[in-house]
């Protein structure tokens, strides 16, 4: 479970196992709709044409090994090949860390090699890999292939390096006008939100842009991870945020303020600030069962406590044998 130092909003995100913005992007990834809009963006026009992203599918599977887990996570899908019952492997890499590191190629060959090891182990048959690195830190990095590391060697040397070419997306730099053309309103309002989470100011002049497009209909399961992942890394302090709801279109407006007062009343705020554990589990007991008394589904709060399925699942279920027991 992650939680947001909420008495220092001028602080970075607490630590936690994964990091908070690659939770929050790998679970818009879980969505296959968006995983295919998001690849259709991003994706060069060569590389997608030869891809049926119709048949695109989760692979529930990690290349990431235990060396490189403070390096990256990742998402990994399967796609077939088009006009052929070929497939590939498409990894979306999400870089931990927030600066430039010139050797990243060479931790890409590690995974890689990782990815390429378990299929020749496991009797598959190979297919390739497409390796995407998502990075969304503030300085700007020009992504070394390996070759460059050894540019000091004649280039009669560099037939023997295992080189390779990863996509490489720097969110930070990418043109806003890019990210608003997107068709998915969710992964264009993800994706801005993602781009200024770190620039306080910066975000709530581009608020508007954020939230204008977000279709409550079209995103219901979502949007509570959204408006969650917004509160908890924004940097915004909460009179800033009370203040920003009456702001919010009226579509959403609702949605979000009933997300917004869960989170308060899940005892973080004053959980943290008191440091008692016991308060913070009661109060997102609670929070759990006024959350599912509303309608969110075991999806949805699964994906904003950050509890394992089996916990929240029982929650509900002994909620449910009280209820049958008073009536």
């Amino acid at each position: 479970r992650h939680t947001r130092c909420l008495s220092d909003w001028s602080a970075d995100v607490c630590s936690s196992d994964l990091n908070v913005h690659d939770k929050f992007f790998k679970a818009l990834l879980s969505d296959r709709q968006i995983a295919i809009d998001w690849l259709r963006t991003f994706l060069p026009v060569e590389v997608a044409t030869h891809l049926d992203l119709n048949t695109l599918t989760s692979a529930s599977t990690s290349f990431v090994s235990q060396e490189l887990q403070e390096t990256f996570a990742d998402a990994v899908f399967k796609c077939r090949l088009s006009e052929t019952s070929k497939e590939t492997y498409v990894s979306v890499l999400l870089e931990h860390k927030s600066y430039p590191d010139k050797f990243t190629a060479i931790q890409l060959l590690l995974y890689l090699a990782q990815a390429y090891a378990e299929q020749w182990k496991s009797r598959q048959h190979l297919e390739p890999v497409i390796p995407i690195l998502f990075y969304q830190g503030k300085q700007k990095w020009e992504y070394l292939p390996l070759s460059a590391l050894f540019s000091d060697f004649p280039e009669a040397f560099l037939v023997f390096l295992p080189d390779f070419s990863p996509l490489f997306i720097d969110l930070l730099r990418l043109d806003d006008d890019l990210l608003k053309s997107i068709r998915n309103s969710l992964l264009s309002s993800a994706l801005l939100l993602q781009k200024y989470v770190r620039t306080p100011k910066v975000l709530l002049q581009k608020i508007h842009d954020i939230f204008s497009t977000l279709d409550p209909a079209g995103d219901r399961n979502l949007l509570p991870v959204f408006f969650v992942y917004f509160v908890e890394v924004s940097q915004i302090p909460p009179e800033k945020i009370e203040q920003l709801l009456a702001q919010l279109p009226t579509t959403i407006k609702s949605d979000f303020m009933n997300t917004y007062q869960l989170i308060i009343e899940k005892g973080i705020e004053k959980g943290i600030e008191k440091g008692i554990e016991e308060g913070i589990e009661k109060g997102e007991v609670n929070f759990v069962l006024k959350g599912y008394k509303n309608g969110l589904t075991l999806e949805q709060l699964v994906q904003i406590t950050g509890w394992p399925e089996e916990k929240v699942a029982d929650i509900i279920r002994k909620f449910q044998e009280n209820a049958r027991k008073e009536s």
